[in-house]
């Protein structure tokens, strides 16, 4: 990563450069044009070319780059006037020194496009997104059983279910989004809501099962009920409250799938049931058939809408080099699925060759509302890396670390 110059040494950098006429190097359409400072003051900076730059106009973002005392620096403006050979910038907001790319940065060249496709199985899903981190669920799907039929699947958690539980219901968060506490909680934490027995309340420690415990209820109170002033009152309410509905026992139990919590399953008992009691057993086997439930509903195509595999990025290339990209694209459901270190296939269109090559995210960061991505090229092939190499530096590629100003 490049390190960033503080205001008191970029002011004696760009002073040095305009005090010993030090060259600035600046790419565009594949041509190299060397440029030396005229004069700066506290908010603008004042450029000679050594010829005119064709193209450039006011608006238009730049990128210089410099060697000084062997050390390589770059900095970024937004031209605010042209006139002939030379150039005015507002003041640069920041230097960067020791640069370590390996090739330099350019703008995209007109006669080159670039389309970003997703290529893992991800999907984009109108669902509340698991914030808490992985499925703490270990839990895989039955080999043996028909997941590929959700009704059956449904049917023998229903089965299970009635030794248990007196009352057994299904909800989806895709039409109607958690509204009541136990949803919320569940989707909150990712977590379990596990009472084997109302009266004892809500346990002190999960002791490694994933549920919610009492602090758990009180952090989610601090976070979307602040008005609440006394949370142990307002704990020992929604036990009494479940104990008012004749409520013996309560489970609510998350729906997993990719980084959504798609639903959950309610089990509940009255205070009078005949039915065996909650215990941990009972937690693990639901568990079991939420995951064998998840995995029908993917295997029938309940999910296929949101999938993403091979779908267009939609968004505009920032700049290019000969080892990567940065892409940006509007806040959308995709900002939650193209993550660091995810692969993306990338299609390059010249006049006369096509390229396909694959780009790791490296970085990823925001600003507003556009989301922007730092990729890397992975495995091109030598042929594809000369050819992008000259489209882009319009000269012939040396294997010697590349173009760096």
């Amino acid at each position: 990563m490049a390190t960033p110059v503080k205001h008191v040494e970029r002011d004696f950098f760009l002073n040095a450069l305009c005090t010993e006429q030090i060259p600035l190097t600046y790419l565009r359409n594949r041509v190299k044009y060397a440029l030396t400072i005229e004069k700066t003051d506290k908010n603008t900076v004042s450029l000679k070319a050594e010829q005119v730059i064709k193209g450039l106009e006011p608006k238009n973002k730049v990128t210089f780059a410099f060697m000084y005392k062997n050390i390589r620096f770059s900095f970024s403006s937004v031209v605010s006037a042209v006139q002939d050979e030379y150039i005015t910038l507002p003041m640069p907001e920041a230097l960067y020194k020791n640069l370590d790319r390996s090739y330099a940065r350019v703008m995209l060249p007109e006669d080159l496009t670039i389309e970003c496709r997703y290529t893992d199985e991800g999907y984009i899903l109108p669902f509340p997104t698991l914030t808490a981190g992985e499925s703490p669920y270990t839990e895989k799907p039955e080999q043996d059983s028909q997941t590929d039929d959700f009704d059956a699947a449904l049917a023998r958690m229903a089965s299970w279910a009635d030794r248990y539980a007196d009352a057994l219901d299904l909800i989806s968060f895709k039409e109607k989004k958690p509204d009541t506490i136990e949803e919320a909680l569940v989707s909150e934490h990712g977590k379990t809501l596990f009472l084997p027995q109302v009266l004892n309340g809500l346990p002190q420690e999960d002791n490694g099962m994933a549920v919610i415990t009492a602090d758990d209820y009180k952090a989610y109170l601090k976070n979307h009920q602040p008005e609440i002033k006394d949370p142990d009152e307002a704990l020992k309410q929604f036990i009494s409250d479940k104990q008012n509905k004749n409520l013996g026992a309560d489970l609510w139990l998350p729906l997993y799938f990719q980084d959504y919590i798609i639903g959950c399953i309610h089990l509940s008992q009255t205070s009078a049931s005949a039915h065996l009691p909650f215990d941990e057993s009972v937690l693990r086997t639901a568990r079991q058939f939420a995951v064998d439930l998840v995995a029908a509903m993917k295997a029938s195509g309940y999910f296929a809408a949101g999938y993403l595999k091979n779908k267009l990025i939609p968004g505009k290339i920032v700049n290019i080099s000969a080892s990567g990209f940065c892409f940006a694209y509007s806040s959308s459901p995709f900002s939650a699925a193209l993550r660091v270190a995810g692969d993306i296939a990338v299609r390059l269109s010249a006049t006369n060759r096509i390229i396909n090559a694959t780009a790791k995210i490296v970085r990823q960061y925001q600003n507003r509302e556009i989301w922007f991505l730092g990729c890397q090229f992975v495995g091109m092939i030598p042929e594809d890396l000369r050819f992008l190499y000259e489209s882009l530096y319009g000269e012939q590629f040396a294997d010697t670390g590349g173009v760096l100003f």
